[in-house]
C-alpha cells in the first residue's frame, strides 16, 4: 500500500512541475501574466503579428515589459524588441527593448528600420487555472487518502 502512496505522490509532484516548467518566460504586470515567446523577424511583411501583441499602441505596456524581463540564456548584446508602434518616418517602427548588456539587463527606447532583422517579443496572456489532470490528480489523492483513513478505522474498531 505505501508504494502506491509513494507512486501516487511522485506523479502529482511530476504534473505540477509540468505545469510551471514556463516559469522562466512568464511576466506578471498589474495583476496580468503574459508568456512571451521570442521570433526573429522582419517588421516588414509581418506587420499584422507584430501589431496583434498586448503593448501595440501602449507604450507604458511595452516600457515595463521590457524593463521586467530578464530572462536566462540569452548571450550579451542582445536585445528583445517590444515593438508598439509606427514610427513617424514611414521605413520604421518604435519599439522599447530589453538588452542584454555586460553589466545586466537593461531597457531602452529604439528605432528600428522595417527591413531589418530583429528578435521581436510576442505575448500569449496567461490566466492561472488548473490543468484539468492537475484537479483530477489532486481529487484521486483525497479520495484515495479518505479510503485509507476509513479502511483504518474501520480495522481499528
Amino acid at each position: 500500500m505505501n508504494m502506491k502512496i509513494s507512486t501516487l505522490a511522485v506523479a502529482a509532484l511530476f504534473s505540477l512541475a509540468t505545469v510551471s516548467a514556463n516559469a522562466n518566460n512568464t511576466v506578471t504586470y498589474n495583476g496580468f501574466n503574459y508568456l512571451l515567446n521570442l521570433q526573429t523577424m522582419t517588421y516588414e511583411g509581418n506587420e499584422a503579428q507584430i501589431q496583434s501583441t498586448p503593448w501595440w499602441g501602449n507604450q507604458s505596456l511595452a516600457i515595463a515589459l521590457a524593463g521586467l524581463y530578464k530572462p536566462s540564456g540569452y548571450p550579451q548584446f542582445t536585445d528583445l524588441h517590444f515593438a508598439y508602434a509606427l514610427n513617424t518616418n514611414p521605413n520604421s517602427v518604435n519599439s522599447e527593448a530589453a538588452m542584454n548588456w555586460p553589466s545586466g539587463w537593461a531597457r531602452s527606447t529604439s528605432t528600428i528600420p522595417k527591413g531589418l532583422l530583429n528578435d521581436f517579443m510576442f505575448a500569449t496572456s496567461v490566466t492561472p487555472v488548473p490543468e484539468a489532470d492537475t484537479s483530477a490528480m489532486l481529487l484521486m489523492g483525497a479520495g484515495l487518502m479518505g479510503f485509507i483513513v476509513r479502511r483504518r478505522k474501520n480495522t481499528q474498531a
